[in-house]
């Protein structure tokens, strides 16, 4: 990319990821020509809902504005979140037992984050990989972090 004028953007979206959309689209209207690496928490969910993000309405979204991302394709159950709130913080109505944090409704599990790129000037070397063990490898139902990694 030597030479090359490319924008670097961040985004943390609301929590429904309703303004992710929106907000995409301001930061391609105002960029300035040439590349973009955009790195966001998108707030995009598994599940569809009216009052959510579905994570495969966004693939879409992006894919139209010409980007692509640092998935090789996007799955509603690729999680990037996997979050559950414990008792040593002060919103006890959002806390999970530990035996149910993989089915309470209170746990966050969804594919929020991604790497997007303009698809006109950057190509994939090697896509993102899951990583719960620092060996390049994912080990389903394991917890993260780890006392190794």
């Amino acid at each position: 990319v030597a030479g090359a004028q490319v924008t670097l953007a961040s985004f943390h979206g609301d929590t429904n990821g309703l303004l992710t959309a929106p907000a995409l689209s301001r930061v391609l209207e105002h960029a300035p020509a040439g590349g973009l690496v955009f790195g966001m928490d998108a707030n995009t969910y598994e599940r569809e809902s009216s009052s959510t993000y579905h994570v495969l309405d966004f693939e879409r979204k992006f894919t139209s504005l010409g980007l692509k991302a640092c998935w090789p394709t996007v799955q509603a159950a690729r999680y990037t979140t996997f979050n559950a709130r414990t008792y040593l913080q002060p919103q006890l109505n959002k806390a999970v037992r530990y035996e149910e944090r993989a089915t309470s409704k209170l746990s966050d599990c969804n594919p929020k984050d991604f790497i997007l790129f303009s698809s006109a000037c950057f190509e994939v070397e090697a896509y993102c990989v899951k990583d719960n063990t620092g060996r390049l490898e994912y080990i389903e139902g394991m917890d993260f972090p780890t006392l190794s990694f």
